[in-house]
């Protein structure tokens, strides 16, 4: 309409179209997929604390005995500020990371972890 308030002259329609994605099914369907990979490929890995208040986290990883893991840091609007490559020892499930030099800004960071037996993204919450 031309005026305020839907007074006045009414404009060109307009088509709108758009999908609705049943997530709840989308998700169930991704997990049956998951299971179907070997049980072995699919470890709990989990990072703490979370929130963080000075950028340091620990990962516990449940993965084979001197797995090579593959990790990165990345704030949210994707740009990465740190990665590089690690050897989870057998005598620990928990590894340190010291990430207070890259994540300085309050806010919310993506941790992406991948090795042959995990692959997981974590969001990481900076406070003040």
């Amino acid at each position: 309409y031309s005026g305020s308030n839907g007074t006045g002259t009414a404009g060109t329609p307009l088509t709108i179209t758009f999908t609705v994605v049943d997530r709840e099914s989308t998700a169930l369907t991704k997990n049956t997929l998951q299971e179907q990979r070997s049980p072995e490929a699919i470890r709990a890995a989990y990072v703490y604390p979370n929130p963080s208040s000075d950028g340091r986290v620990k990962l516990a990883v449940f993965s084979e005995n001197h797995e090579q893991l593959q990790y990165s840091l990345v704030n949210s609007i994707g740009e990465r500020l740190y990665s590089g490559t690690l050897t989870k020892e057998a005598s620990s499930n928990h590894v340190d990371f010291d990430f207070s030099e890259k994540m300085k800004a309050p806010g919310v960071y993506f941790l992406r972890v991948e090795g042959p037996s995990v692959k997981r993204v974590f969001k990481l919450m900076k406070t003040l």
